[in-house]
């Protein structure tokens, strides 16, 4: 009711389209079960939740300003802003990957992706550094003071990700660490799409 009532289309629009991501997850979170964690579901669950992510830091974003209005950005900074939102989701598809194929998918019986752990890694790893590369690239291309705050934040968030990540894949997949890089996507994510946010909207501060 309180969307409903929201006279802003914009901020109605995100709150409804995170609401139906919601109920969404009820049903697929029932077929991951029913297929007894099969890795293409769970993984569908997991990526509509960054979908859901997204729009909410969207959502939060926006609260202050007016409207959404056009950013002074040049050009081949929007593209490289476009490029780097776009990695960032390939790394985190690719990591799904990675985790259903690994020993972490489910128990013993929990069907994985055929997919050697190894290479599909090992691809995820060159998204990451093709993502870093990207980010320093932008950092040093803009002068938007906005755009470079969030891009060093990004940068710290990406930096301990892939540090867990390196020390889970030689440590054998613990759990502890899995569950620790999977709050690490969030974060990651999330200061992922702020970049995003500000390559394309006015300022919110």
């Amino acid at each position: 009711m309180a969307i409903v009532r929201l006279k802003r289309k914009d901020i109605r629009t995100l709150g409804i389209w995170q609401l139906l991501g919601i109920i969404a997850q009820i049903p697929l979170g029932g077929i991951t079960v029913l297929t007894h964690l099969n890795p293409i579901p769970v993984a569908g669950h997991f990526l509509l939740s960054i979908a859901l992510i997204a729009a909410g830091t969207t959502l939060f974003e926006r609260r202050h300003i007016n409207a959404v209005t056009s950013r002074a950005i040049e050009m081949k900074n929007f593209l490289l802003a476009r490029i780097h939102i776009i990695l960032s989701a390939l790394v985190i598809i690719v990591g799904t990957v990675v985790t259903g194929s690994g020993p972490n998918a489910g128990d013993i019986s929990a069907p994985r992706f055929n997919i050697s752990i190894d290479r599909v890694a090992w691809l995820h790893a060159g998204l990451v550094i093709a993502l870093m590369v990207v980010t320093v690239a932008l950092f040093f291309s803009c002068n938007d003071s906005l755009l470079r705050k969030r891009i060093k934040i990004f940068i710290v968030a990406a930096l301990a990700q892939g540090a867990i990540g390196f020390a889970q894949y030689y440590q054998g997949l613990p759990e502890l660490l899995v569950g620790m890089h999977l709050l690490g996507v969030t974060l990651v994510w999330i200061s992922a799409w702020r970049i995003h946010l500000a390559a394309q909207i006015g300022k919110l501060r």
